[in-house]
């Protein structure tokens, strides 16, 4: 077994009918599943560890329930079932949503009470949020933490180096640490979900990328 195997991600649980979303009553009906056959939605700590070889209080049938995106519907239409059947749960979202996203995002209240819960792990998903940024003169896009960026002028533009990337990418995961930091008592940066799950090995303009990124 890998670990992918134990890992389910949710993002928006809503009636939308859009992509990266479920229904209410079906995400029930999963959860309801998942408990009758017995599986135990562990932590985000357990997870770590399981990871790094250390199986110790690892119950029977494990599986990693986790969320993107700091979503508020997620939440408030999870968190009593969660708690209905002992689940625990990891939230990634990005430092500057609880501000900048109101109505969508978390806020910075909700998050503190969730990461107080004994549901919910706080984790990093980015620190100004999902980016896709240009990459060449003509327009095309790139993922924030997988591709160099196009850096437009008057004039002209130019390719950021890969020294400039490195520094774009470390500053703003520091930047959006530092937030959950300061508004999240109690939070343990464990893990960081990479935005769209691309940090280069999907595609990148630079080989150097992924290494790094990872």
């Amino acid at each position: 077994m890998c670990s992918s195997d134990l890992v389910l991600v949710y993002h928006g649980i809503n009636d939308s009918g859009k992509d990266y979303a479920v229904s209410p009553q079906l995400f029930a009906e999963q959860m309801l599943a998942l408990k009758t056959a017995g599986f135990h939605a562990i932590t985000l700590a357990q997870y770590a560890a399981w990871v790094h070889g250390d199986r110790r209080g690892l119950p029977s049938k494990p599986i990693l329930l986790t969320f993107d995106d700091g979503r508020r519907d997620a939440y408030r239409a999870a968190n009593n079932l969660l708690a209905t059947y002992g689940f625990h749960a990891t939230m990634f979202t990005f430092g500057a949503w609880p501000k900048t996203n109101p109505g969508f995002s978390l806020t910075w209240n909700e998050l503190q009470r969730m990461q107080r819960s004994s549901i919910w792990s706080v984790q990093e998903h980015g620190g100004r949020g999902h980016q896709y940024v240009p990459v060449n003169a003509a327009g095309g896009k790139g993922g924030d933490y997988a591709d160099l960026r196009y850096v437009q002028k008057p004039g002209g533009g130019h390719m950021e180096t890969f020294p400039e990337f490195q520094r774009r990418f470390t500053t703003d995961v520091m930047w959006g640490m530092k937030q959950f930091s300061g508004h999240v008592p109690g939070y343990q940066p464990i893990a960081f979900a990479v935005p769209y799950g691309d940090y280069g090995q999907l595609h990148t303009n630079d080989p150097q990328i992924p290494a790094f990124t990872l």
